[in-house]
């Protein structure tokens, strides 16, 4: 009788450690880790170029996560289904995401008019 006692306490505890953990994680992290919000694929080694438009693109999108934002890089040689998904041909390209994972914003290339796309709507993401 004292054995079923102890694992039903046991057992009511695990249950009430489970629940306290998932009540108290933040959406911050989840939408982080699930749904980003911008997706960059680009040659990530060109990050250190200077004078470089796709250097410049991947700054400004690095400086929108550092405000917060949740952003995935990938390269073109990646074995990611998103690339597959979105349909990405050209490098750099970067999406924005809504909530279901919906682009609303694409920008594609190195031109300096996409530079100055990208910068701006890094800035305006909140």
């Amino acid at each position: 009788m004292k054995t079923r006692v102890f694992g039903l306490i046991a057992v009511v505890l695990i249950v009430v450690c489970i629940l306290a953990y998932k009540t108290n994680r933040t959406p911050q992290t989840q939408n982080t880790t699930t749904h980003p919000r911008v997706l960059l694929v680009a040659d990530l080694h060109e990050a250190g170029s200077d004078g470089d438009a796709c250097a410049e693109i991947i700054h400004s999108v690095r400086a929108a996560q550092a405000r917060g934002i949740a952003v995935l890089e990938l390269s073109p040689d990646s074995k990611s289904n998103l690339l597959t998904r979105y349909h990405v041909l050209t490098i750099p390209t970067v999406l924005i995401l809504d909530h279901n994972e919906q682009v609303v914003a694409r920008f594609e290339g190195e031109g300096p008019d996409t530079v100055v796309a990208v910068r701006s709507q890094m800035r305006q993401l909140k």
